[in-house]
């Protein structure tokens, strides 16, 4: 989409009420509306019509503040943890309240947090989540991005979204460790996924 500015109501009488660069950054988090998949610098800029230097510089702002995320070492921009947590807001205030029941309820009746997540690249982001009642707990927080094969959450999610898990498997590769228990052999993995 091209960025263009909407028109001031009184052009005559009123200062523009639009920010340029607040417009540009709508502008590139809007280009992932349509698609899930990441998208490049330069596919970024083209859609915008921003020059390739202000859409880099842009972007590195969003990824530093949350907006974007990118994987260190790849091109592509994928959305971050901060519009993941808008979107998590955004559906608890229309309607999804009784989707964040069932997640108490579920803490409540295993006495362990609960968290409802989808996959984004090699992470699993979590859009809702409710606290475990123990004092001892560990839990996620809406918005937050965790690898997939170093998680319970991401296991699950590996294992039930693909028949080719070997495949799967394989494009995440390298498998980087988290903790000293991280699977980082491909077939160790692929294994753990037919378990589960």
């Amino acid at each position: 989409m091209k960025l263009t500015p909407p028109d001031s109501p009184e052009p005559d009488t009123q200062a523009p009420v639009h920010n340029l660069s607040v417009l540009k950054a709508v502008a590139l988090i809007g280009c992932f509306i349509e698609s899930t998949e990441g998208k490049t610098l330069t596919e970024l800029a083209r859609r915008t019509g921003m020059n390739v230097s202000t859409a880099y510089r842009m972007l590195r702002t969003l990824v530093h503040t949350g907006v974007l995320h990118r994987h260190q070492g790849e091109e592509r921009y994928f959305p971050g943890p901060m519009l993941l947590a808008l979107a998590g807001a955004t559906f608890s205030g229309a309607g999804y309240g009784a989707l964040v029941e069932v997640l108490r309820g579920l803490s409540a009746e295993t006495g362990e947090a609960a968290s409802l997540a989808v996959r984004d690249g090699d992470c699993a982001a979590v859009l809702f989540a409710t606290a475990s009642p123990q004092q001892m707990r560990f839990e996620h927080r809406p918005g937050e991005r965790v690898l997939l094969h170093c998680t319970a959450m991401g296991l699950a999610l590996l294992a039930t979204e693909s028949g080719d898990l070997a495949r799967a498997v394989a494009g995440l590769l390298p498998l980087q460790p988290i903790t000293p228990h991280s699977i980082t052999d491909p077939e160790r993995l692929v294994e753990v996924l037919r378990q589960t």
